[in-house]
């Protein structure tokens, strides 16, 4: 049995008695307390912790009453007996079993064993924004400003904020227009929207609170498709209406180096160091693909989402994709614990 801590009243997780607590006067009143965690950090019951801290270590703040005090209470509080908890150890007895023991200032040992570990799977899903008509394309530039097409109800641009939680707030919106998807120039101070007859408009969005309409462009001008190039710049992905494209990129050459054939991908990324391919699938939600020189990419896994999926957009420094959910809006998520999470 080997001990993994031993703090001075800082750690403690679940239930256990205690017993043997004195009073004021030293009476001895052997009538045993039954303690539990309290904390929005984590999910509690009976003889069971259940943490997303792999070390499943939980701060013990003070006891009082039947309650073990966790938020923004101070360690030192006293119980109705006048006792408080001094030392408290944790001993690892199995793969997830632990033995609690803790200890008063006056002495009085209380022992739980066979506390049970269970590590609470985080969520993948950042959150949800909703939007005004169908998310039927988007993207975002490196200041966190989103443009999502939504069809009929135009595009809205949409502040994306990433402090202790995802926010989001409407900047501008470009109602006059059937659109089908978003581009952005390379500068980013532009956007070009694809409506529905295929036409191609541009617009200035040097400042994202006023878009100013500059017309029709030819669309040989622009990228007709979404583009995810390699860190190296020598591999690109692309979606056709014919499947997904990967081409290499030689110089100024760009050689193909596969066709996947189903229409029903609308989008694709490259991810885990470009070694793989994140597809989204109007039917099947997302599916991550292999990629590799000289073989088709081939299906690893994949996540049901509860609606069509019809673009993707990643913000790579922070790990977060936006999915556009149609309906559904934009959902986003974590990009890492997503593909820990696929099946």
């Amino acid at each position: 049995m080997t001990k993994i801590t031993k703090i001075m009243a800082l750690t403690f997780i679940a239930s256990l008695s205690m017993s043997g607590c004195k009073d004021r006067s030293g009476f001895v009143e052997q009538k045993p307390v039954s303690l539990l965690v309290e904390s929005s950090q984590m999910v509690t019951g009976k003889d069971t912790i259940v943490t997303t801290d792999d070390k499943a270590k939980v701060q013990l703040y003070g006891v009082k009453g039947n309650s073990v005090y966790v938020n923004g209470k101070k360690y030192g509080e006293f119980d109705e007996n006048g006792s408080f908890i001094l030392e408290l150890s944790i001993d690892h007895i199995g793969s997830t079993n632990y033995e609690v023991i803790a200890k008063d200032q006056f002495g009085n040992t209380s022992i739980k064993k066979e506390i049970q570990i269970i590590r609470k799977p985080q969520s993948a899903s950042l959150g949800s924004i909703s939007t005004k008509g169908s998310a039927k394309d988007l993207t975002l530039s490196q200041n966190g400003t989103m443009f999502v097409a939504e069809g009929k109800s135009g595009v809205e641009f949409i502040s994306i904020g990433f402090d202790d939680q995802i926010s989001s707030e409407i900047l501008a919106s470009i109602p006059n227009v059937d659109a089908l998807s978003v581009t952005l120039s390379s500068d980013e101070k532009s956007l070009f929207i694809k409506d529905k007859k295929g036409n191609y408009y541009a617009y200035d969005i040097s400042n994202p609170n006023d878009p100013k309409e500059i017309g029709l462009v030819d669309a040989q001008t622009i990228k007709k498709s979404k583009i995810s190039i390699s860190k190296d710049n020598k591999f690109q992905i692309r979606v056709s209406p014919c499947g997904l494209i990967g081409e290499d990129i030689v110089a100024n050459d760009i050689q193909r180096r596969f066709l996947l054939k189903d229409k029903n991908i609308s989008d694709a990324i490259l991810v885990n160091k470009d070694k793989q391919i994140l597809t989204a699938h109007k039917e099947d939600g997302l599916i991550l693909f292999s990629l590799s020189k000289d073989e088709l990419p081939a299906p690893l896994k994949s996540k049901k989402l509860d609606a069509p999926v019809f673009g993707l957009s990643l913000i790579e420094k922070a790990g977060v994709l936006f999915v556009a959910k149609g309906d559904k809006g934009v959902e986003i998520f974590n990009l890492d614990i997503l593909l820990s999470q696929m099946k």
